[in-house]
């Protein structure tokens, strides 16, 4: 599914889809904020839905921070620039094993430079640090898992396949669909407000949560209540006549 269908559903959804005028409400612009907005809460709820397998290349040195990776979950192992592992999966050790090493970290005559082992703090986000130290002038390469940021969607996007058959994983799928959820709730807590409409903004609300398998609690609501507040609501109001 293009990311352009799911806005129009999104605007079939929220009755803004009249023939040959849609989007007229709700523009494609503040669909995908929404839509943003939703990614970004979700990766904070449930970081295991955005977990992918990346190949990154190391730094010179022992301590790594690639860009390719927001919370790391494990060091696969060492591979070529392609991804193939070279010599298995790669140990993670302690933090006395990894800082005792005080050899230098050049290649053996014998062979190619190889790791022997990996550390990193879980709260440090991606960085951690791999032992022996890098030398300088040698590329090397590791296979990782990391929950990896998803990217700000914009207009440009509009062609691109983001759920689907092919074209993304089953966590890809739950996303969009949490998110269209989530559009839901702010547009209906946005819209004039009555009983009904913001009874089916929760209705959503909850939605959104039950497809990020997260429980959703009085904390959690009154959270999201900051964002459907009279101040908020009239902030977007303002930002939608603008547009």
């Amino acid at each position: 599914m293009r990311l352009s269908q799911v806005l129009d559903e999104l605007a079939r959804d929220l009755n803004d889809a009249e023939e040959g005028h849609p989007f007229q409400t709700w523009t494609r612009g503040q669909l995908l904020a929404y839509i943003n907005e939703a990614q970004c809460n979700a990766f904070v709820l449930n970081s295991a839905l955005f977990v992918r397998t990346v190949i990154m290349q190391l730094a010179p040195g022992r301590e790594q921070q690639p860009c390719e990776c927001s919370i790391l979950q494990q060091i696969i192992g060492q591979t070529d620039a392609a991804g193939n592992l070279l010599d298995g999966y790669l140990p993670r050790r302690s933090d006395a094993a990894t800082y005792s090493w005080t050899k230098p970290g050049c290649p053996a005559p014998s062979g190619p430079f190889r790791l022997t082992g990996y550390n990193f703090d879980p709260l440090q986000g991606g960085a951690f640090a791999v032992t022996p130290p890098v030398p300088p002038n040698v590329k090397v390469y590791v296979k990782a898992r990391c929950a990896v940021m998803p990217e700000t969607l914009a207009t440009s996007n509009l062609d691109d396949d983001c759920c689907g058959p092919g074209n993304g994983s089953d966590s890809d799928c739950r996303i969009i669909t949490a998110a269209k959820q989530w559009v839901l709730f702010r547009a209906l807590m946005v819209e004039e407000q009555s009983v009904s409409s913001v009874q089916t903004a929760m209705i959503h609300l909850k939605l959104y949560f039950a497809l990020l398998n997260v429980q959703f609690s009085r904390q959690l609501a009154q959270q999201i209540g900051a964002l459907s507040s009279p101040a908020a609501v009239a902030a977007i109001q303002t930002a939608r006549v603008a547009l």
